[in-house]
């Protein structure tokens, strides 16, 4: 093994003993085979884009059987890879992002400590506000002074979450269609909630439409504004709130995914967090594999996107789908605009490494495979 190959292979084993559980010291039976796998051209090309190149080895590896066998079976585990999304700021069922602001000002690295200082004072200072005036708002006014018996009263949290349970079970319950969902997670932080059932008449279905009305109008979850109105103790504004969304789409026989963050930000707030409240986020959804597709893949997809053609299944429904020519075909085509010596020559022997590089290229830009040729 020469220099070149030993710095591929040292870059090969340290991403997968950072991103895929694979131990230098316990695991060298299957970093040998592994290994073992890929054939000097593999490791050539690997050597020529050491970053992107040698992702490409390890996106071979994890999908091995020789890897799936032995980190499912052997060791009893499998691959640690994006199949669950963990978050600081928490990924609730909606699909919103909490937290985000604790994060970053109070794990996280600020560009320096006056400004984490003074962006974190001015949070404080507003929730402090925001909590005094809504106080005085009139629908809360009305409904502490019903339900709690005084317009100032408020509630112990213990108070609050067994009034919420006793108002629950009190409750005359109606259609299940009629019923709507109350947020009560029993302390002022933007945590996961517990969903509590409500008809329109109750005390608790007020009391959701008052917390709904004021998550509308303020920076507040509607579980941090039913708190409140019971409560009353101060809530922290959220300047940076974020949202991921995931939609599948595209026509009967080809699909798309797009994964999008929205993040809403308060004016004031430094760009300094803006930049890194988006990077935590994408961290967050993307994990560790949030990297540049390799060129040639890509350019490999839009080749044999350029190259499909139209077909007309059913002209009555309406029915079609695009179709491609034969792998072989395809990439002999390719071969005419890069030849023999050019580094993104495929040469005969290696004709499944064509449709390997289009597939990778597929889903790196349409987040699926099921593109093209198509779902059957």
């Amino acid at each position: 093994m020469n220099e070149v190959q030993r710095r591929v292979r040292a870059e090969f084993e340290k991403i997968l003993e950072r991103d895929h559980a694979v131990s230098k010291k316990e695991d060298k039976e299957l970093l040998k085979g592994l290994w073992a796998n890929f054939d000097e051209e593999d490791i050539s090309y690997a050597a020529s884009n050491l970053k992107a190149g040698v992702q490409d080895l390890v996106l071979d590896a994890v999908k091995s059987q020789l890897y799936l066998y032995y980190m499912g079976f052997k060791r009893g585990r499998g691959s640690l890879g994006s199949a669950e999304i963990k978050t600081q700021g928490e990924r609730v069922g909606s699909g919103y992002l909490k937290g985000l602001e604790d994060e970053l000002l109070n794990e996280g690295k600020a560009p320096d400590s006056k400004l984490k200082a003074t962006t974190r004072a001015r949070v404080g200072a507003l929730s402090e506000y925001l909590s005094r005036i809504v106080a005085a708002d009139r629908a809360v006014v009305r409904f502490r002074a019903r339900v709690l018996g005084d317009p100032a009263k408020t509630l112990s949290p213990e108070e609050a979450d067994k009034l919420i349970h006793s108002l629950a079970a009190e409750q005359q319950a109606g259609p299940p269609r009629d019923a709507e969902t109350l947020w009560w997670s029993g302390n002022d932080k933007a945590t996961q909630a517990e969903p509590i059932k409500v008809w329109p008449g109750s005390e608790l279905w007020y009391l959701r439409n008052i917390s709904s009305r004021l998550a509308r109008r303020y920076p507040w979850t509607e579980d941090q504004a039913c708190y409140f109105i019971l409560t009353g103790q101060t809530i922290k504004a959220a300047t940076i709130s974020g949202r991921v969304s995931e939609s599948s789409t595209g026509v009967a026989a080809h699909r798309y995914h797009r994964d999008t963050i929205t993040l809403e930000i308060a004016a004031w707030v430094p760009s300094e967090y803006v930049r890194q409240a988006y990077h935590n986020v994408q961290h967050d959804l993307l994990g560790e594999n949030n990297r540049q597709p390799e060129l040639r893949n890509v350019e490999v997809f839009r080749f044999v996107v350029t190259h499909s053609k139209l077909q007309v299944v059913n002209r009555e429904e309406g029915l079609a789908k695009l179709t491609i020519s034969k792998w072989k075909e395809l990439r002999e085509l390719w071969n005419k605009k890069y030849q023999e010596g050019h580094e993104w020559h495929y040469h005969k022997k290696k004709d499944h490494r064509f449709s390997r590089d289009f597939y990778r290229g597929q889903e790196a830009v349409i987040g699926t495979r099921d593109g093209l040729p198509g779902v059957p």
